[in-house]
């Protein structure tokens, strides 16, 4: 048997859990960044954050000078394949009232024509 040709074919694992797994502000969430600054200048970034609501708090101090559909987030019970673009996150969590959040609406920072499509 060839173990070269069993780690080529292993799916990717998610990523390494130091938390409880069930308590949702204990995860990790990776926070992959495509924006631009003040002076209209690209820049890709990333963040790791602990906590759903601290995942959702610092998206919402960056909304202005991101990509919604471009930026990605991921929970570390996801593997790197499963990113979802960020305004897909801040939508679920709004809706789903995992936050409590009345005066913001993620819609406002929606610029162009949009389609629910453009999340995936």
């Amino acid at each position: 048997m060839n173990n070269d040709n069993n780690l080529n074919q292993q799916k990717p694992q998610p990523m390494v859990s130091f938390y409880n797994p069930e308590d949702q502000e204990s995860k990790m969430y990776l926070v992959l960044i495509v924006g631009s600054d003040e002076n209209g200048d690209e820049f890709k970034d990333f963040e790791f954050i602990t906590g759903r609501k601290a995942a959702y708090e610092y998206i919402k101090t960056i909304v202005s000078y991101i990509d919604l559909f471009q930026s990605r987030i991921v929970v570390e019970t996801e593997t790197i394949n499963d990113t979802k673009p960020v305004i897909k996150f801040m939508r679920y969590v709004i809706d789903n009232g995992l936050v409590d959040d009345p005066g913001f609406d993620i819609m406002d920072y929606v610029t162009g024509d949009y389609t629910e499509e453009e999340e995936e």
